[in-house]
């Protein structure tokens, strides 16, 4: 093999561990610190043993002081007693297979040593402590090699030669394994923190979603209360469980907030009639008090589905609410609710005789965080469509400016009784 050869073997045992242990971290962004230390330890001592195994030193070409790279590594990682132990095993090897004076090891490793604490305490910069560590090896290997003739070469030109392209193959390869490896730890932070930005961006869609919703039951709350009159019992009992399950309504949101995810599903053998009786009761008044006309079809057959009750009562109530707020400042205004069987699906439509909706908005209408209102957070139809889609539904928009709006809430029927 030729220096080259031996080069790029010694990159290939060195880095092959500290590769696997970027490739944990690449997957598990929540390992502790003394989890990390241990994992990196043993990637730094399986890297020292692979280079001591299999490296072809005793060849004529074999490069002695390859053990070190690892040294320096761990030093930059600030793993100091890692490479003291490290360098513990160099010193017995050292002197075990080539007779090199001890006192002479000692001084070596005890700079390299020196030059690691002003390093921690930041007196010396990466690359300043980068070159001296090789620059400390440089001058030791051509020190061995050449002055001790480790080698037994008898021939002084060769004897230079051996020590120079030891000492490059030493250079390069250290030089290589620092490079390679930072870079490696440098694409795990860019992935970590675009991880970090993505669950940061989760967070922000989630406390949207929630400010979102949990303004329509509050609206409903402060809308029944300014009409609330004390004196009136008969009006209170007709008010109060309509507020109670609003602020039902506002813990159930409140859930969804801690959990931070997408919205819980709860399904369960329920009554699309029952639905429709409880959002007219729950807009009946409001919508007496605000002017609108109002037609709530009720379905003739009983159909039921497999679905969460609340959560399709959260994506109606917002559907007639923003109809609701299409109306305003409009005469004569209109909605309309009704349910319709086709085949194994049943269709609840609500529909407005408002300001309607452009067709550049509707090609964007269930686009997070696109609104139309100067005040909306444009989370309205985005959580309403997740939560039909997560029943197995559809929800569809039909618009034209100035001729109002049709929202089709298309769900699968689980079981139809005529």
């Amino acid at each position: 093999m030729n220096f080259f050869e031996i080069s790029a073997l010694g990159l290939i045992l060195i880095l092959f561990p500290l590769y696997v242990y970027l490739f944990y971290l690449f997957y598990n962004v929540d390992i502790g610190k003394k989890d990390n230390d241990i994992l990196l330890d043993m990637a730094l001592f399986s890297s020292f043993y692979l280079a001591f195994r299999y490296i072809p030193i005793f060849n004529e070409n074999g490069p002695i002081f390859m053990f070190n790279i690892v040294i320096l590594l761990a030093y930059i990682k600030k793993r100091n007693i890692t490479a003291l132990l490290l360098s513990l095993c160099s010193i017995v090897y050292y002197y075990g297979t080539f007779q090199f004076s001890i006192p002479l090891l000692l001084m070596e490793y005890t700079i390299l040593f020196l030059l690691a604490i002003l390093y921690d305490r930041e007196v010396l910069k990466n690359k300043m402590f980068n070159f001296l560590f090789v620059a400390i090896q440089l001058f030791f290997i051509f020190y061995y090699l050449y002055f001790s003739n480790v080698y037994h070469i008898d021939i002084p030109m060769q004897c230079l030669l051996k020590s120079l392209s030891e000492g490059f193959i030493f250079l390069l390869t250290c030089q290589g394994s620092k490079f390679l490896f930072e870079s490696g730890e440098s694409i795990i932070r860019y992935h970590h923190n675009v991880k970090d930005l993505k669950e940061e961006k989760k967070v922000r869609d989630s406390l949207f979603k929630i400010t979102h919703e949990i303004k329509n039951p509050i609206a409903v709350c402060k809308g029944y209360l300014d009409m609330l009159n004390t004196d009136n019992v008969e009006q209170s009992q007709k008010y109060i469980p309509i507020i109670r399950k609003e602020i039902a309504s506002t813990l159930l949101l409140l859930e969804d907030f801690l959990y931070m995810n997408k919205i819980k599903i709860q399904k369960e053998e329920m009554d699309i009639g029952l639905l429709l009786e409880d959002v007219e009761g729950h807009f009946k008044l409001l919508l007496h008090e605000k002017k609108i006309a109002s037609k709530f079809d009720k379905i003739e057959d009983e159909v039921y589905i497999i679905g969460d009750y609340n959560r399709l009562m959260q994506v109606l109530i917002n559907m007639v609410k923003n109809s609701m707020e299409a109306l305003e400042g409009i005469e004569n205004g209109l909605v309309k609710m009704c349910a319709k069987i086709e085949n194994e699906n049943i269709k609840l439509i609500i529909e407005d005789n408002g300001c309607g909706i452009t067709e550049k908005d509707m090609q964007r209408i269930k686009e997070p965080f696109y609104s139309t209102k100067r005040r909306g957070t444009g989370l309205g139809v985005s959580l309403s469509d997740e939560i039909v889609s997560a029943h197995g539904g559809q929800l569809e928009y039909s618009s034209k400016w100035g001729e109002g709006t049709t929202v089709t809430i298309t769900l699968p029927i689980h079981e139809l009784v005529y």
